[in-house]
């Protein structure tokens, strides 16, 4: 059975006999090759042909995931052939031309590591036969014929580095005699002494007449007798230089034909003929001898050398076109994975192969996972040996059918710098006609929309509704609309209120309107990627997360508590913070400056990172006090989920289902696939950021982290509690609170609920606009009243306790 290096050749050679032979390398340069073709080794290729056939996959632990395959091209004139490129090509420009998918989506060349490495047949010896015509018809060119082996056995004897258990060369003529005229006296791997003896050979020919198919039978022996070393695959190769066909008559074709079909440890043949013999005898040995390619030279041998040459260059392209490549998986989870190669971005010929990758080892540690170490010694070890059928060392130029849509890592095009509004104030930044300038927004205010939140009834007769206000900002996105506090009168003016299908009396009922500002605590997780995607730009990094610290207690209202933490390939989350929300800026501040933002292993562990920080935020101890506690989660990421530990479907999942009040994402862009296009969309449900990839990017960095800092502020500023007093004191209510034209919020409520024994106790106006039962009545509406109540932090025995302390329900209510 024939190992790959062996194999290789045999590649070359079947495709030869196929495609068919030129007697001479095509070029030296790219110039010599018509356009469209390229100079590789001495031939014409297009690139935009190359085809990888598959050999082998192979996937073991921890994650290593090995492909075999060979590369076929088609050539200048010729056809299809298989393409060889040199050491330096191969690590670098082929490398850089092969992109490895798994179900469907490009792996990060930055989250993985990866290296390509030519089978160079380890213990695979080349032997190589040469024969030669001496007989008196070629008169002088003899001594030409002699020079010519002599090169061609130093182009063979340079191919050691690809057959690495050696490379051997012996040589005879032939005259009238029945037996071959030894000159090496058998095979010799010492290019002297391989001259020596053919320079010996000098005036050997003594014999008129031409016995070439008896010497010819005798080289076939001589080959068929070699003795193969332990663990050593041999590939044998048989080369024959005449001008003429047999006249001794000792053997016949037929018997020359006979040892070629019993031989079994010939890989190849060759002929190399002088023109002038116009035989059909000798245009039939012509065929046998040159199974594999038969060329021909001028009479005056001056394309010996090339001819020569050319097969040097064969078996020298067919060593040289198996290759295997090592990618180092981000995948952690077990499970049928579909893998594709791609060459060239030709992704329509991608080479595909399914694999469980059970086989991995989902425990992987910095210490043993598949990383720049495994593929340094796949490349100083060597390809492995491996055992091929006949079908496997087939090869084609053909494209494959495709088996699965892939989606390249191209990303989402950039966008326009965002609209300076969104997080300056607007007297900077003035906005367009029909824009109206909130808390630091352009806002359509003919867009705005309502959005309940939640709704309580209690006593005295209270009815409570919490709502938001969006609408659609000067640069086309859905914003939080936050209604300075002098200006509730004309929230207030547009709230209409129905009970029972009878609108409510102005003058027998009140109400008031205040925001959530009062007492907050806003506890901010911030999730950060470290993956190796993003080592070029931690100084970027670190400098822009510092930005948003700063950012985020710049805004008092929301009396921040923030926790940040980072994540890789791990299955655990690296805590900036020691697992607590910090509420020192200046603590934060040398967390953040102390923090290791070097990647502690491979791939990306983005989806159950980002499950495992909405976990940390429904912590309920987080929120005990209702709408006085908010919590946010804030990511940053360049790419998608590699580890896939968790799937989209459960971060959406998650994403639905919880009380986390606001969420939101900053990416940068480049290697961005549609997957990761579409996480960043739903863990930015409500603002998704990006910035421009490569270092130095850090003041987009630091403006999207101030948009969100900006948007944070805004959207705990545009959420409201509407307090209505009811004049309704017995019987069931059908409650209809309606802002402007949206769809009113309906719910019913029993009056039961409600206590009429007291009259001091009513809901009144005071009530409405007050916080009561604290020390001092401290009116809501006005801006002195809100500050001095979030200087006090707290309002001592307030039964109302700014209205509502039940869950948040975030259902519907961020989109405009």
């Amino acid at each position: 059975m024939l190992r790959v290096a062996e194999s290789t050749m045999l590649l070359a050679i079947m495709l030869l006999s196929v495609c068919g032979f030129v007697a001479a390398n095509d070029c030296t340069v790219t110039a010599e090759c018509d356009t469209g073709f390229s100079c590789v080794r001495g031939r014409c290729f297009d690139l935009n042909t190359v085809r990888i056939t598959p050999i082998t996959n192979e996937l073991t632990a921890p994650s290593n995931v090995k492909m075999t395959f060979s590369m076929y091209a088609e050539r200048q004139n010729v056809g299809c052939e298989p393409i060889s490129f040199l050491p330096e090509q191969y690590q670098t420009e082929i490398l850089d031309k092969i992109k490895v998918y798994e179900n469907g989506e490009e792996t990060s060349s930055s989250e993985t590591f990866r290296d390509i490495c030519l089978i160079p047949g380890e213990n695979v010896r080349l032997n190589v036969m040469v024969l030669v015509d001496q007989s008196d018809s070629l008169g002088d060119n003899r001594a030409t014929s002699r020079e010519a082996v002599k090169r061609f056995a130093d182009d063979v004897l340079a191919l050691s580095n690809e057959f690495a258990g050696g490379v051997r060369f012996n040589v005879a003529g032939f005259d009238g005699r029945a037996a071959m005229i030894p000159w090496t006296n058998g095979f010799l791997t010492d290019q002297a002494a391989i001259e020596t003896a053919i320079d010996n050979s000098a005036g050997q020919n003594s014999f008129t007449s031409t016995d070439l198919y008896s010497p010819y039978i005798e080289a076939v022996g001589v080959l068929e007798a070699i003795t193969p070393l332990a663990d050593t695959d041999d590939v044998n190769v048989l080369v024959v230089f005449t001008d003429g066909t047999d006249r001794a008559r000792r053997r016949t074709l037929a018997d020359v034909q006979a040892a070629i079909t019993l031989a079994t440890k010939i890989d190849s043949y060759f002929s190399v003929a002088v023109a002038g013999e116009s035989a059909t005898e000798f245009q039939d040995f012509q065929n046998l001898a040159g199974r594999d390619a038969s060329l021909t030279v001028s009479a005056d041998m001056s394309g010996l050398n090339r001819a020569f040459a050319q097969i040097a260059d064969t078996i020298t392209s067919g060593s040289g076109n198996v290759f295997t490549v090592l990618h180092c998986s981000a995948l952690r989870t077990s499970g049928n994975t579909d893998f594709h190669l791609v060459f060239n971005d030709q992704v329509t010929s991608a080479q595909y192969f399914r694999g469980d990758t059970s086989v991995f080892n989902p425990g992987v540690t910095a210490a043993n996972e598949c990383d720049a170490d495994t593929v340094a010694a796949h490349r100083t070890n060597g390809c492995l040996n491996v055992v091929l059928t006949e079908q496997q060392r087939q090869g084609s130029c053909t494209p494959p059918a495709p088996t699965l849509a892939l989606t390249e890592r191209t990303g989402p095009a950039p966008t326009a710098e965002p609209v300076e509004c969104l997080w300056q104030p607007c007297p900077e930044t003035p906005c367009a006609s029909g824009y109206s300038c909130l808390e630091g927004y352009c806002v359509d205010l003919s867009t705005v929309v309502a959005k309940e939140i939640a709704h309580e009834v209690s006593a005295p007769s209270n009815v409570l509704v919490a709502f938001s206000l969006l609408g659609t900002m000067q640069d086309g996105t859905c914003g939080p609309v936050a209604f300075p506090a002098n200006r509730y009168n004309e929230v207030e003016q547009l709230i209409s209120i129905q009970e029972n299908n009878e609108p409510a009396s102005s003058t027998e009922t009140y109400s008031g309107l205040s925001d959530l500002t009062i007492n907050t605590k806003f506890r901010l997780m911030l999730l950060v990627d470290r993956s190796l995607s993003l080592s070029a730009q931690i100084t970027d990094i670190r400098a822009a997360v510092l930005g948003f610290v700063r950012e985020v207690f710049a805004k008092p209202e929301l009396n921040p508590e923030l926790s940040i933490a980072a994540f890789d390939g791990s299955a655990t989350l690296v805590s900036w913070t020691n697992n607590q929300f910090l509420n020192s800026q200046a603590d934060l501040e040398t967390a953040v400056n102390s923090a290791v933002l070097e990647a502690s292993q491979t791939s990306s562990n983005l989806y159950d990172a980002y499950l495992q920080a909405i976990a940390v935020l429904e912590d309920p101890a987080l929120r005990s006090n209702g709408f006085s506690d908010y919590t946010a989660l804030v990511v940053f990421s360049d790419g998608t989920d590699r580890a896939r530990r968790n799937t989209l479907a459960e971060v959406q999942t998650a994403v639905t289902n919880t009380n986390v009040f606001a969420l939101m994402s900053v990416y940068i862009t480049g290697e961005v696939g549609v997957e990761a296009s579409e996480f960043l969309d739903v863990a930015g449900r409500d603002g998704s950021f990006q910035a421009n990839s490569g270092a130095g990017q850090v003041n987009q960095l630091n403006a999207a982290f101030k948009a969100i800092a900006w948007q944070l502020s805004a959207k705990v500023r545009s959420t409201y509690v509407f307090l209505y007093c009811s004049a309704v004191r017995s019987g069931n209510v059908d409650f209809e609170m309606q802002y402007d034209d949206n769809e009113p919020f309906e719910f019913s409520y029993s009056t039961a609920v409600f206590d009429t024994t007291d009259p001091n106790v009513q809901c009144r106006e005071t009530m409405a606009n007050d916080c009561v039962g604290c020390d001092s009545l401290l009116d809501l509406t006005t801006p002195e009243g809100r500050a001095a109540v979030t200087a006090a932090q707290t309002c001592p025995d307030c039964s109302l306790n700014r209205g509502y302390t039940g869950p948040l329900c975030l259902d519907n209510v961020n989109e405009c």
